[in-house]
């Protein structure tokens, strides 16, 4: 008869121990599942009443073999939640299964309580990157920052690339079953509302922890809208915090809260963009396509500039407006007065730990953010080093010297590692020309290691050099290129990094126009707001080339390859990189060609009187195909060739140039007749140098007078050879003047109404060109009227960059406008 299990198997002998298995599998399953028995009590039943001896491995190997666990993997359990959790927020009750087995919802409960108790600190180590990749990733400029990134809020942001959609688990599940309970089967109410409960506070901390780790995309993912705009509206509201607390630290409001920040009566950044918020109407006009170039913009800045100048001593005192004796609360910036020692001495990382843990800053609710606050909170107060990185970089945005001196300080006595923050790139990237002009660059070469300077470490996260930065400011200043042009990594982006600073002073992250632009929708700088390349702007630019050179090693800044526009051949694959110059001619034609009303090319000419006076060579060629970097269309065969910089400036098309307005076809002109001059004169130089190369008596002219064109100047280059810097304009006699010239043009002079010309009458960059192109001497005014103190050959006043003291026989300037002036120390290296 059938074998039939119970007490009277143990008389079979005929059945062997291995069949057995099979045949009391239903029992076993009864009692491992059903009655949820432990194993041991399972062994002592089987054996009594079934007559069955196995020992405890062997049960273990049988189950195993089987797929037989109590025990739910937390990767299921986390699905589990997750689906439980989405289910409960749509009011549906659940029931679950797991391989056929019901699923007890206490014990999920105590796996999501326990889920969420782990604890997070900000990340140590920075340099790899923190990002999954994607939305937010680390090759972005402020990618490897957890704060410093949230520079826009939601609704501009949604207007600049389309974020992620949400990524709900998908329920069919091979081994998870989810279903509704029918009506007669009761689900304990206590049970389900604990349990969504606990849900919920697991999402918030999970979510703060895929925050703190840089993981945005699966953050943004597993958010609806509503809670996407709420968190990076919340964000930006920080940023915009630590920006205020750290431009004006030491002055002004101690605290700024949602009131003195204006996030409860302003429409702008830090306002949810909600049908119902004021001013933001759903059928308002500014609810138009975020990305509409033609999107309205009610308040616009000044097309008239700020500027800075640097003053050899602390006498020199600039009037300041009237205020009131009482510290203001934020409105007034006029009544602002400096603080009592006691506030400055209380660290600024702690106010930003602080303002974390209240949400003062805030005018949402911790409630209503779907992701813990507390946890962020706690995670930067345990992350001492992360928030002092991170309150360094809002310091360098908002151009805070001696705040920026104070935490440089700090982070070197505790050897904090601010590589990662790409310091010099970062302070390009938010130059002030109106208020701080090259001394924060200044600043970060005294207080950095020299491994951290650029002559060492000279790119960042992508692939860019200081001097392209620099390039970049010019370009997202002061023209209309799009950034994927200039870079294609960038293609997705609609702005350049550092457009809420404009370079002149005619805005900033907290003005009131900039703050409107925001509200409504726009993320990148109207073209109608920008202006030539401006006097302000060519000083600061040219300033901070100086800085590189003087700290850098020369040879260092000026060989390396440029990150800009790079391009690779179609035909062979060959990578396609420019040199610093050849970078500069591509930025020249982009202005002359995408650049404002008005734009002369007068600063790009600065620019490149400044990189060839600090020995960037003219001569030195690249692989570059014209076609591929002018989006021609060719048949030719790998068009590129090698080229030097006048080369590449001389082969881009008539039919292009003859299309520009007459100041800037005159200014192209004009530059490519200075660069071919240095061209010819470095030419004539290497090849004295060639011939001489064995001749240990002979000095290159590099580093000794030339018999008619010194006397010509009135001093000599032996101060500047003293510290080892080059004549770098050769045999030329027009050079060193022009490049004089340029530099007191700038320092002294600027627009002061929208009807005064960009340049002053004492230099004509028409006049100059005609004169240059009929030979018959040079044509300024400074030289012209003898304005100008003695110089050398190269153009130099000074061995370093000059101030409008150096430069100006006599006061000729109109800069003492004090309204707009702001007079800064002249850099510490010159001290």
């Amino acid at each position: 008869m059938d074998f039939v299990p119970g007490p009277f198997a143990v008389f079979r002998p005929d059945v062997a121990f291995k069949e057995r298995w099979g045949l009391l599998k239903p029992y076993l399953h009864g009692y491992f599942y059903d009655e949820k028995l432990k194993l041991s009590q399972i062994i002592k039943i089987m054996k009594d009443l079934y007559g069955f001896d196995a020992i405890e491995s062997q049960y273990k190997y049988q189950f195993k073999t089987w797929g037989w666990k109590k025990n739910v993997p937390a990767t299921k359990k986390a699905q589990m939640c997750e689906i439980e959790r989405t289910r409960a927020s749509l009011g549906k009750s659940t029931v679950m299964k797991y391989k056929g087995q019901d699923l007890d919802l206490n014990k999920l409960r105590r796996y999501a309580k326990m889920a969420s108790r782990k604890d997070v600190v900000l990340p140590a180590s920075r340099s790899q990157g923190l990002s999954d990749g994607g939305f937010f990733n680390s090759q972005h400029p402020l990618g490897n920052t957890i704060f410093l990134r949230w520079n826009i809020p939601y609704r501009a942001f949604f207007g600049q690339c389309r974020l992620p959609s949400i990524d709900h688990p998908s329920p069919a599940k091979s081994d998870i079953s989810v279903a509704t309970p029918p009506g007669d089967l009761t689900v304990s109410c206590k049970t389900t509302s604990a349990l969504s409960k606990t849900l919920n506070e697991k999402v918030s901390i999970d979510r703060a922890h895929l925050f703190l780790a840089g993981r945005i995309n699966d953050l943004v993912k597993s958010m609806d809208r509503r809670e996407k705009e709420l968190t990076f509206t919340w964000l930006n509201q920080f940023w915009l915090f630590g920006f205020q607390t750290a431009k004006n630290w030491g002055r002004g409001p101690r605290d700024w809260t949602a009131d003195t920040l204006g996030f409860n009566n302003h429409r702008g950044s830090g306002t949810l963009s909600l049908p119902s918020t004021p001013g933001l109407n759903a059928e308002s006009p500014r609810a138009s396509d975020h990305g509409e170039k033609g999107a309205k913009v009610g308040i616009k800045p000044s097309q008239l500039c700020r500027w800075s100048i640097h003053v050899p001593d602390e006498d020199y005192e600039v009037p300041s407006p009237p205020g009131d004796d009482e510290y203001d609360d934020g409105q007034n910036e006029n009544s602002w007065k400096e603080w009592p020692q006691s506030w400055v001495n209380h660290p600024i990382e702690e106010k930003i730990v602080d303002a974390l843990q209240t949400n003062s800053f805030s005018s949402l609710s911790v409630g209503e953010l779907p992701f813990s606050t507390a946890k962020v909170a706690s995670a930067a107060r345990k992350s001492p080093n992360e928030i002092l990185v991170e309150t360094i970089g809002f310091s360098i945005i908002a151009g805070n010297l001696d705040l920026l001196c104070t935490l440089l300080v700090k982070a070197q006595n505790n050897a904090v590692d601010l590589s990662s923050l790409y310091p010099f790139h970062l302070a390009i990237s938010y130059l002030r020309g109106s208020k701080t002009c090259c001394n924060i660059l200044d600043l970060l070469h005294a207080c950095l290691p020299r491994g951290h300077r650029p002559g060492k470490s000279p790119f960042n996260s992508v692939g860019h050099t200081v001097i392209d930065n620099l390039m970049i400011a010019i370009l997202k200043s002061h023209t209309s290129t799009a950034s994927g042009f200039v870079d294609r990594a960038f293609a997705t982006d609609s702005r350049f990094i550092g457009e809420e600073i404009d370079i002149c002073g005619r805005w900033d992250a907290d003005s009131e126009c900039y703050r409107d632009l925001l509200a409504s929708g726009r993320s990148s700088i109207p073209f109608e707001w920008k202006h030539k390349f401006c006097h302000t702007s060519a000083q600061a630019i040219v300033h901070c080339l100086d800085t590189f050179m003087a700290h850098d090693s020369r040879e260092l800044i000026l060989e390396t390859p440029s990150g800009l526009f790079l391009r690779y051949c179609s035909d062979c694959g060959l990578k396609l990189q420019l040199l610093p110059l050849h970078a500069l001619v591509l930025t020249t034609f982009l202005l002359a060609r995408n650049g404002c009303k008005g734009e002369d090319l007068f600063g790009a000419l600065a620019c490149l009187l400044c990189l060839l006076s600090n020995g960037a060579d003219p001569c030195a060629t690249a692989q570059i195909s014209i076609t591929a970097l002018l989006g021609i269309e060719t048949n030719e065969k790998c068009p590129h060739k090698e080229l030097s910089p006048i080369d590449l400036a001389e082969r881009v098309p008539k039919e292009i140039t003859s299309t520009w307005p007459m100041s800037a076809r005159n200014g192209w002109h004009l530059f490519c007749l200075v660069l071919r001059k240095s061209h010819n004169e470095r030419s004539l130089q290497d090849l004295e140098d060639q011939e001489h190369e064995y001749d240990d008596d002979f000095i290159s002219t590099a580093f000794r007078e030339i018999d008619g064109i010194d006397e010509l100047f009135s001093n000599t280059c032996h101060y500047h050879w003293a510290r080892d810097i080059p004549s770098c304009f050769g045999g030329s006699a027009q050079l060193g003047h022009i490049w004089a010239s340029v530099q007191a043009e700038f320092l002294s002079y600027r627009r002061l109404t929208e009807n005064n010309p960009w340049t002053s009458e004492y230099f004509d960059m028409e006049k100059l060109l005609i004169s240059l192109q009929l030979g018959d001497g040079i044509s300024l005014g400074f030289l012209e009227q003898d304005m100008l103190e003695p110089y050398c050959r190269c153009g130099r006043f000074g061995w370093d960059t000059s101030h409008r003291e150096q430069t100006a026989k006599f006061y000729f300037g109109n800069l003492d406008d004090y309204t707009r002036l702001t007079a800064i120390p002249l850099p510490s290296r010159q001290l």
